[in-house]
């Protein structure tokens, strides 16, 4: 049978034309596909995370909120550190970035210059300094208030804010956040509480409180920038002593003045 034969030795042949017939495409997506990280020949698992584990890693997650934070604060103590010594003239962004252990873009991305960073950290320092108590007794009153801006001044804080001042007369921009930020919000609290010693018959209605509060607050400011003197603990109590001798009512008013 020569046909048959034939037959059955062409049948491989056949077959394997068959098999290569079929396109690699084909071939390729008939194969179970395997995940990105899957090693060959174990199946991908479809379950997902429990909630243990998810907790385990939000735990140990990083807190960009809370890294942000410690940075800040971080470069403003830096910040204030350098403007005491070596001073705030001598300082730069760079060694802030140094000391406070942050990039220098670290720090440009918050403020625009170094002025602008000890200004806050001053600003945050001289917090306390804001209230104004109201006791009825406005001599008492702002010798209390006084007394935190004079420990600042002859602290911490004042070679720091007598540089800063010094800078903003080339620095129009900086002049403008210290006279926004520190000075006017302290500003703005006198005049109402000295208005309100003014209507209870402690000062005298004539007097013009923008003045007084120049006449106050003038001396201990005299004394940072010169240095001609210490702020001392006892100066608000001189300094009112004196201003308010001019100030107080007269008991009885001469007529021919009236």
């Amino acid at each position: 049978m020569p046909t048959a034969a034939k037959s059955c030795q062409d049948e491989p042949v056949r077959l394997v034309a068959r098999i290569r017939l079929v396109p690699d495409a084909e071939r390729q997506s008939r194969r179970p596909r395997r995940e990105p990280g899957q090693e060959p020949g174990r199946a991908q698992s479809t379950s997902t995370p429990g909630p243990e584990r998810r907790s385990d890693r939000a735990r140990h997650a990083p807190d960009p909120e809370r890294r942000s934070d410690r940075a800040r604060k971080a470069i403003l103590t830096a910040a204030l550190e350098l403007s005491q010594d070596p001073g705030f003239l001598a300082t730069s962004v760079e060694a802030i970035a140094r000391r406070a252990g942050v990039g220098k873009q670290t720090i440009y991305r918050w403020w625009p210059s170094k002025g602008a960073v000890v200004l806050d950290a001053i600003d945050e320092l001289a917090e306390p300094a804001l209230p104004y108590p109201d006791t009825g007794d406005i001599v008492a009153d702002l010798n209390s208030q006084m007394s935190v801006v004079a420990s600042l001044l002859s602290g911490t804080v004042g070679q720091p804010f007598a540089g800063l001042i010094a800078a903003a007369q080339s620095d129009p921009a900086l002049s403008k956040g210290i006279l926004e930020r520190i000075f006017e919000p302290r500003v703005i609290a006198c005049r109402e509480r000295l208005a309100a010693a003014q209507r209870a018959g402690q000062l005298r209605a004539d007097a013009d409180l923008d003045e007084v509060i120049e006449l106050l607050y003038g001396p201990l400011y005299y004394r940072l920038m010169f240095r001609n003197a210490a702020i001392t603990p006892r100066q608000p109590a001189q300094i009112l002593g004196l201003t308010f001798g001019g100030l107080r009512p007269a008991a009885n008013p001469d007529p021919a003045n009236s």
